[in-house]
């Protein structure tokens, strides 16, 4: 028998895979689009919530009354937009479009201005397919400085049901860009979502639904860098808006997360050895300690060993803060930031374990549970 090349196919239900199980939730789900609004140079992206003012069709009003008078998810909209660079025909067509792509691999920073870069958080290629995770269907109008605005319409339901095993696609046309104030940028809307954001109020009251705006808003507050550091990646703000606020949310890490009682604050250097600040301040006592540990001391090598270093990463900067939770210590920061007991646990536990942060942004996090 010859040889024979037999290429791969992909079934459109790999969209299924990729985006709405692969994406663990909806709040993962938008902070992956964050980070393309980010990777795209934005220094401000607003997520909003919006009335679905078009016309419903017979099907979606059958819904409604099966409902019971709740709030139907067909009634929003989920809108992201960013002021970033946008996208071309060509790279809609040749980027957005390719599953996977290597761009950002080999496209690893994005200019702000003549003096300011930021390196891209994702490497994936898969961020856009969260979109499938939380609604049906996706316009996208995107505009960059060189070309006109184009307009991508896609029904994530529709491509994952289609029998052909070359992927189907969305259309792509000439567009108006939704906000006439902005040169460039990306709008997502993203409609029939998949859960239901705003159920009635007394299941709020009554404790049989979570307050999904608030668990969004506490892991966007993750997401920025919460360490006071002139930032050179440029600025990059977060804004919610939700039908039950009367002006968007600017997201911002609570100040009290700027004044732990323990602090360790320091420095990997090149030839692997730790340099380190250590701070203590429970508003009645203070100490301060500064230190220096070589590579051999920290490895636990003798001195007079001749024992090669493998595997170092390269130098890079760490600080570790600790907060006491009984009741005495969490009184100090109730009362210098008036905020309560509850809040304030719930605060220390969302921002607790590991966080890596490059250019005042999240880029590595073990999962941890909304709440």
């Amino acid at each position: 028998m010859k040889e024979e090349m037999i290429t791969w196919k992909f079934h459109p239900r790999v969209f299924n895979s990729l985006g709405t199980d692969l994406v663990t939730d909806d709040i993962v789900a938008i902070i992956e689009l964050v980070k393309n609004a980010y990777d795209a140079g934005a220094n401000e992206v607003k997520i909003s919530f919006l009335k679905d003012t078009s016309v419903k069709t017979e099907e979606k009003k059958q819904n409604e009354r099966k409902k019971q008078n709740k709030e139907n998810t067909d009634d929003f909209i989920l809108e992201i937009f960013d002021n970033g660079h946008g996208m071309t025909k060509d790279i809609i067509r040749n980027v957005w479009f390719t599953v996977a792509t290597p761009y950002k691999e080999e496209n690893k920073t994005v200019t702000i201005n003549k003096e300011t870069k930021r390196t891209v958080s994702g490497e994936k290629g898969l961020g856009r397919l969260s979109a499938a995770r939380l609604g049906s269907v996706l316009e996208m109008y995107t505009k960059s400085s060189r070309e006109l605005c184009y307009k991508v319409t896609i029904n994530w339901d529709n491509v994952a049901l289609s029998n052909r095993e070359t992927s189907t696609g969305g259309i792509l046309e000439e567009a108006k860009f939704p906000y006439n104030n902005c040169k460039t940028g990306t709008v997502l809307r993203i409609k029939n979502l998949r859960e239901n954001w705003f159920p009635n109020k007394e299941d709020y009251e009554n404790g049989q639904e979570e307050n999904k705006i608030e668990i969004l808003e506490d892991n966007l507050s993750r997401f920025i860098s919460p360490f006071n550091n002139v930032l050179k990646s440029g600025n990059f703000q977060i804004f919610v808006k939700s039908p039950i606020a009367s002006h968007p949310i600017s997201i911002s890490t609570p100040d009290f997360l700027n004044h732990p009682v323990y602090s360790i604050r320091g420095e990997i250097l090149e030839d692997g050895s730790i340099s380190y600040i250590y701070n203590f301040d429970n508003d009645v006592d203070k100490k301060r300690k500064k230190a220096c540990i070589n590579v051999k001391e920290a490895l636990g090598i003798k001195t007079n060993e001749k024992e090669t270093i493998e595997n170092f990463c390269g130098p890079f900067n760490f600080e570790i803060r600790v907060w006491d939770v009984d009741s005495e210590s969490t009184e100090i920061f109730t009362k210098r930031f008036n905020i309560n007991k509850i809040k304030l646990k719930e605060q220390i536990s969302l921002h607790k374990g590991i966080s890596v942060y490059r250019d005042g942004v999240l880029v590595y996090c073990p999962k941890q549970n909304s709440k």
